[in-house]
């Protein structure tokens, strides 16, 4: 297939990842990540775990994840939230976090039959509200 200019202008005007105090941010209008959004799907995450990263700066990402780890509201989050830290965890060299994310303990990181079906497991939960996790 020939390469279309068309496309070529689209990537050349994407915008940068927004950063905000050496942090990737969920979008550009949204300074309030870490403190007031908190308990949403860590979404930054995925420009490195999911996508290719090409634009992404790893330190910048090891930070973020590092932020993301200790001040997410963890009691609040939901199913696809671990591993999408596990792969951005892995893709940064981290393989203790990449092996605990998806290890959480949390009846919102099971997947069973009967959660298949729309029932709650009654899984009993570690709480891991603030995880032992450590990037260092």
């Amino acid at each position: 297939m020939k390469r279309n200019s068309v496309w070529d202008t689209v990537i050349a005007k994407i915008s940068a990842l927004p950063v905000r105090d050496g942090l990737y941010l969920a979008h550009e209008n949204c300074p309030q990540t870490y403190s007031e959004r908190n308990y949403d799907h860590p979404s930054m995450l995925g420009a490195f775990g999911m996508l290719g990263g090409d634009r992404v700066d790893r330190d910048t990402m090891r930070r973020t994840l590092s932020k993301v780890i200790k001040q997410w509201q963890w009691d609040k989050t939901w199913g696809w939230d671990y591993p999408l830290m596990a792969m951005t965890a892995a893709r940064l060299g981290e393989r203790k976090g990449a092996v605990v994310s998806v290890r959480v303990i949390k009846a919102e990181n099971h997947f069973t039959t009967e959660t298949q079906r729309g029932l709650r497991p009654q899984a009993k939960s570690n709480g891991w509200g603030r995880p032992s996790l450590r990037l260092d």
